[in-house]
This record gives C-alpha cells, structure tokens and sequence, in this order.
C-alpha cells in the first residue's frame, strides 16, 4: 500500500573518509614508534589520501560519502582538527557531534524516507521513519 516501505529493497550505502590526524597528539599518547625509524602509517597525509580513495570509490558506486576529513578540517592544520580529537587519532565528544550532524544532514538529504520523521520544528512529520516513542529532548 502507498506509504509502506518495501523490506526487500537493498539499504543504502553511505561510505565515510577517516578523520584528520593529529601526529604530535598521537606521539604524545601512545609515543613515537620504537625504533625511532618505522614509517608512520598514522600520518594526515595518509588519511587524506584513502579519503580520496573512498571518494572514488564512492563515484564508482554512485553512493554518497561522507567527507569526515573535510569536515573536520583536516586541511586546515592541527591547531583546528584538534579539538575534535581524543587523542590525536580517535573522535573526541564534539567530533562525534559534528560526524552525526553531517550524517543525519547527508541522510536527510539523499535519504529522506529514511531520515526521521520530523518536520522543521521537531515534531512528527509525514516523511521518513515513523517515531514510536517521544523524541529524547521530549523526554528531558
């Protein structure tokens, strides 16, 4: 019937880059590599690059990605990415804010009927997932 949503259908698939890394974050928390000479896999430079590897991947697929080292500003130097790190290398409270903002957005987005349903001041709508329960800030 109209409004159902079909079971059977293939979910999306939404493909992420990895964050930027902050090297001298990571040294400090866990030290530099042993020897001083192994080569450091945990570089911002590597992690842009398999980003931009998910990116065409993601072109390949025609599915959308989204661009986690971007959105933290990755090119925009330590001094600002590092606040949406733990420690150098994993997403701190607020990275983890603003990775689920850009999801939900991407979702909202591409994925309307599968995005919540709410309309613009947070209530109930007519698109995307029926709520079975409050919304958690009605709850608070």
């Amino acid at each position: 019937t109209e409004g159902e949503r079909d079971y059977n259908q293939v979910p999306p698939i939404i493909l992420f880059t990895p964050p930027p890394v902050d090297v001298d974050a990571w040294y400090k928390e866990r030290g530099p590599p042993p020897d001083g000479k192994r080569k450091n896999d945990r570089a911002n430079g590597n992690a842009k690059e398999y980003g931009n590897r998910v990116k065409q991947v993601a072109a390949t697929l025609h599915c959308p990605v989204l661009d986690v080292f971007e959105l933290l500003g990755g090119d925009e130097g330590s001094q600002h990415y590092g606040q949406y790190l733990r420690d150098g290398l994993h997403l701190s409270p607020s990275g983890n804010q603003l990775v689920y903002e850009g999801l939900t957005n991407l979702i909202s987005t591409n994925y309307p009927d599968l995005a919540p349903m709410t309309d613009g001041r947070g209530k109930y709508g007519s698109v995307g997932v029926p709520l079975e329960e409050q919304l958690w800030s009605e709850l608070v």
